[in-house]
């Protein structure tokens, strides 16, 4: 078993993660996810002291991208150590299926609802879903692969609407093709566990024999994976 600490969306907010990294030896942890809203790039907040931070101190530290996460900081080049895929280090990890990570389908992106009220480039970008060819290679993987575990920053729609937030249902100001896709997936394939954020309100429930976790906003979570 794997002890595993999630955390939920931050957004920029760095007190959560400094108490987080700070007794992450205490609590033997192994790895740690951001579920995604970590704040990077977001209205230019600055997150580099944490960062540097966890480089120093080798933490396996990865963050999933949301909505509220400019995608240019999810461009992965190799030669650079911030955006190295191996999670003993910090990363902003790809959308995808990961046989060595402790999580091993991850899913980036998803749809703000209040993009109108906010400034492009600033704290909102056209390109924060995958696009529909994106979204349907990584229903393909998803297939293919039947990963054990998944962590995503939005939910599979059906799990949304008809268990966790019923008060939503039908009343979704814009489609979002993330939380579609997510469902497509959740149809092929339904793996032990799906953590995910966005929402801002802890939930978890056993569907079908997954084991659905929304993570609260600044909070966070440890599991035994």
């Amino acid at each position: 078993m794997t002890r595993v600490r999630f955390i939920g969306d931050t957004h920029g907010d760095t007190d959560l993660l400094e108490q987080t990294l700070l007794d992450f030896d205490a609590g033997n942890i192994e790895a740690i996810y951001h579920v995604g809203d970590i704040g990077m790039g977001f209205n230019d907040k600055s997150l580099d002291p944490i960062f540097s931070y966890i480089r120093h101190e080798k933490i396996p530290f990865i963050a999933v991208r949301g909505n509220h996460d400019d995608p240019s900081h999810w461009v992965f080049d190799h030669e650079k150590e911030e955006n190295t895929t191996d999670y003993k280090m910090y990363a902003g990890i790809k959308s995808g299926f990961y046989l060595d990570h402790v999580m091993n389908f991850v899913i980036n992106g998803a749809l703000s609802i209040d993009q109108h009220s906010r400034i492009e480039g600033v704290d909102w970008w056209p390109n924060e879903e995958h696009t529909i060819e994106e979204l349907n290679k990584l229903i393909d993987s998803f297939e293919n692969n039947k990963p054990r575990f998944v962590v995503s920053h939005d939910g599979p729609q059906s799990i949304l609407e008809n268990h966790f937030f019923p008060k939503v249902k039908g009343k979704m100001m814009y489609e979002s093709r993330t939380r579609q896709a997510l469902e497509a997936m959740l149809e092929l394939h339904k793996p032990e566990l799906w953590v995910f954020g966005h929402w801002h309100e802890y939930r978890d429930m056993g569907i079908d024999g997954t084991r659905f976790i929304c993570v609260a906003k600044d909070t966070f979570i440890d599991l035994e994976i």
